[in-house]
């Protein structure tokens, strides 16, 4: 279906929509927030045993990866198998880069407590301003903005001066597991304003599904050269916990792209607030880690400058209407077989 952009030139003639549009934001924000800190929580659950990084971040991306196939292959809700050189073409870039950023995260897991390696991709959202400056035009770097990233950065490096670890048992952390997890989130920044620019010529669900497909068969590659894909030891618990985790991936990484097509790569980041608390909380709960002044000290420049990137963050005042017969719709620049038109 195609559709146009509506500008309104009468000012409070959608302030309900938008009020809406704001309450859907927030659910979506509270929702991503607490998949990815339980999913922290389960690659340090399967960490502390004995699956590798490699191999768990491998599993978990098939099971997500034959979920997406599974409900093309049935055509739930008129879903299929995404088709479309361009669409195939950014869509490997993603999974590729997907790849590296979920091996990242799950080894930095290794070296640091759920909740510091949780407070490590709050860094994206700052990163993220930083690139979306350099890279879209309607996100642009202000006073407040560069205070806010100097601050969060700040926190960042107190921590791992500090060598903050969290774990019950290792007194300072190796500086490889902060090197792992700001590593991944630059990488996530910089996909992330890349699918804010380029992601609205495709239908979530295609590229989604292309993107993990793509990611799936990269990390089960290099898993397999590097550490091998044993899992003859997995007891019941532990497939439970994989599958929850897959689950996490189908449902959380379309959901996250919706929130960057319909409010922007900002408000997406926003999530990042949420994460580090139930991660943080899971951990001491169930793992017996600890929170310890440097770290608190490090979350509260991070989270102030949070405020300050974010303190005039507001939703797209664009409304999309279709220019063939059909309801109003939430895609932009795309049919409905999901396929990319040029």
């Amino acid at each position: 279906m195609r559709t146009a952009k509506l500008q309104s030139n009468a000012p409070g003639i959608f302030s309900e929509e938008c009020s809406q549009m704001k309450l859907k934001a927030l659910a979506a924000i509270l929702f991503l927030g607490t998949l990815w800190g339980t999913s922290i929580l389960a690659v340090r659950f399967m960490v502390n045993g004995t699956t590798h990084p490699f191999t768990f971040s491998a599993m978990r991306l098939i099971g997500a990866a034959s979920l997406y196939l599974l409900v093309g292959l049935l055509r739930i809700g008129g879903k299929h198998f995404p088709t479309g050189y361009r669409l195939w073409k950014f869509g490997i870039l993603m999974g590729v880069a997907d790849s590296a950023i979920f091996v990242l995260f799950a080894t930095s897991i290794s070296y640091l407590s759920s909740g510091v390696a949780s407070i490590m991709p709050t860094l994206t959202p700052v990163i993220t301003v930083l690139l979306a400056h350099l890279i879209l035009k309607d996100e642009r770097l202000n006073f407040w903005k560069a205070i806010g990233i100097a601050s969060s950065f700040s926190g960042v490096l107190l921590m791992a001066a500090l060598r903050e670890s969290g774990l019950p048992n290792t007194a300072l952390a190796n500086p490889l597991g902060y090197i792992l997890g700001i590593g991944g989130a630059t990488l996530t920044a910089f996909m992330t304003v890349l699918a804010r620019r380029k992601m609205v010529h495709f239908e979530a669900f295609s590229l989604t599904s292309v993107r993990f497909f793509v990611a799936a068969v990269v990390t089960t590659i290099f898993a397999s050269l590097t550490v091998g894909m044993n899992f003859d030891h997995f007891t019941t618990q532990e497939y439970l916990i994989l599958g929850y985790s897959s689950l996490i991936f189908f449902v959380g990484f379309f959901v996250a792209f919706k929130v960057i097509q319909k409010y922007g790569a900002t408000v997406n980041a926003l999530s990042e607030y949420i994460t580090p608390i139930v991660a943080t909380t899971g951990g001491v709960i169930l793992f017996g880690e600890h929170i310890t002044h440097g770290m608190l000290a490090g979350l509260a420049m991070i989270a102030f400058g949070l405020v300050l990137i974010n303190r005039n963050v507001g939703l797209e005042k664009t409304t999309y209407i279709p220019l063939a017969e059909g309801s109003l719709t939430d895609l932009v620049s795309v049919n409905e077989s999901g396929n990319d038109k040029n």
